[in-house]
């Protein structure tokens, strides 16, 4: 590489520091992927682009399109990432947790269990993500601020806790099991027994002062019960918070699955043993492959024709063979729109409705 590529190259990775290359799949790819482009058009219908759908799949692209579906690429891929983010968060200890401090959300535990429970909502995210936004970042901030919470305060407190029983020589098991007596004086009785036994150099430490000539003996005042104390109530608190926190992500995830209509249907479909549940719309390549005929349509019309006896088509009058075309028209396209989900279906329902109208003087 020459002194001028190095130059230009060495630039180009500092303007990247910038402006960095969006990470992930190309849009091209994600149009690819049937699961991908039909989130990606569930995207589109909630930010008001359909019509940037309708020029993507008419091949229409105008000069600022360009620049806008990297715009809203970037976007979609931001969500999608919050959404296995959660996913991955959504581990088996997790939900057990949520469970234990949420009592409906342990109620739709009940009924499907952890494991299931974990995989149809895992199912769902995505979707959620794009076409019930508020509720997501409700359950996705509520998840942040309890990992926040973690990794903070409540590992700080841990941590002063254990170096606390390490200074003192106090066994962590004997520790936790004097702090699950429930009887008040039974606790006691077990902490003050822990705390006089435990690292006898500090109970017993003395501290020789040179004064008049001679020494003088001064006994350290012991504080190992009273900081034992300390330490349960320390973490007595932090625990409290932590349910707190998971309580308040039971309460997110349990007004998704009460209210949205998605998870819902998810929900009943894991109940009667369905394993994955049903996607609510084609993808962009699936939808293609319904596009419009004009092959199939003369074909159809033929048939449909072809049907009509007693009295025959070419029977008929001017007048009802032009309602019998109208009528075989509107027929065509409620019979596509029926099988159509999801914005890629709809805009090539609008493709085939004006393939079909724009067929009609050959319908003869």
């Amino acid at each position: 590489m020459g002194i001028f590529d190095s130059i230009k190259k060495s630039r180009e990775e500092k303007k990247e520091k910038v402006e960095p290359v969006i990470k992930g799949p190309t849009l091209e790819e994600v149009m690819q992927d049937n699961e991908k482009s039909h989130l990606f058009g569930e995207f589109l219908i909630s930010i008001g682009e359909e019509d940037l759908a309708t020029r993507v799949a008419g091949k229409m692209l105008n000069e600022v399109d360009l620049a806008l579906l990297n715009k809203q690429r970037k976007v979609f891929l931001e969500k999608m990432a919050k959404a296995e983010e959660i996913e991955k968060w959504l581990t088996k200890e997790n939900i057990m947790s949520l469970a234990h401090n949420h009592p409906d959300f342990a109620a739709a535990t009940g009924v499907l269990g952890v494991e299931k429970i974990a995989e149809m909502v895992k199912s769902q995210l995505k979707n959620i993500a794009i076409t019930d936004e508020d509720r997501f970042k409700k359950l996705l901030g509520t998840i942040q601020i309890t990992e926040d919470f973690k990794n903070g305060s409540y590992k700080k407190n841990e941590e002063e806790i254990e170096k606390l029983l390490k200074d003192k020589g106090i066994n962590p098991k004997e520790y936790q099991d004097a702090l699950a007596i429930e009887d008040p004086d039974k606790k006691e009785k077990a902490l003050k027994e822990l705390a006089n036994r435990t690292n006898v150099f500090y109970k017993r430490a003395i501290y020789s002062i040179f004064k008049g000539g001679r020494f003088i003996k001064e006994v350290k005042e012991d504080t190992t019960l009273e900081e034992i104390k300390g330490s349960e109530t320390l973490l007595n608190n932090s625990v409290a918070e932590l349910n707190d926190h998971q309580k308040n992500i039971g309460a997110a995830l349990f007004a998704s699955l009460n209210s949205n209509d998605d998870m819902r249907r998810a929900f009943s479909g894991s109940l009667i043993g369905e394993n994955a549940p049903e996607k609510s719309g084609r993808g962009f390549s699936e939808a293609k492959k319904r596009s419009f005929s004009e092959k199939k349509a003369l074909e159809s019309w033929e048939e449909a024709k072809r049907k009509q006896t007693k009295p025959t088509y070419d029977s008929f009058d001017v007048g009802r063979k032009e309602k019998f075309r109208d009528d075989f028209m509107k027929e065509q396209i409620k019979t596509y729109k029926e099988g159509s989900s999801g914005l890629w279906d709809i805009v090539f329902s609008a493709f085939f409705a004006k393939n079909i109208n724009d067929m009609k003087g050959k319908f003869n």
